[in-house]
């Protein structure tokens, strides 16, 4: 059983309950109506079981915390990646030059 969100194909045979969140298209708008509507079956970046429709606040404001969350996570990628990426090649940089005062040798060098 596959079904389709946001252009991907996502196999939920791996369980029958199951709430799946799309967060990359949401917006604020999107997001106040989750926390204000019971219905939560009518948000486009929810997927839910046919059963789950109507749910309590509080597990509505669990899913708002969940969807922020993933949303950060989205942001910071790409520069913590780069972050990682520079702290990994210090070391190498200045091990592959034989060490500091080589490396200080090889800048001053040219």
């Amino acid at each position: 059983m596959a079904t389709e969100i946001s252009g991907t194909t996502c196999d939920k045979s791996f369980c029958e309950d199951h709430l799946l969140l799309s967060p990359k298209d949401v917006g604020l708008w999107d997001m106040m109506q989750l926390l204000l509507s019971k219905n939560i079956g009518k948000r486009k970046f929810i997927d839910s079981p046919d059963g789950t429709t109507e749910e309590s606040f509080s597990w509505r404001f669990v899913i708002f915390i969940s969807t922020i969350a993933q949303k950060v996570l989205h942001a910071v990628y790409k520069p913590l990646n780069w972050v990682g990426s520079a702290v990994e090649f210090m070391p190498n940089f200045r091990h592959a030059n034989g060490g500091f005062f080589n490396l200080l040798l090889n800048i001053v060098t040219g």
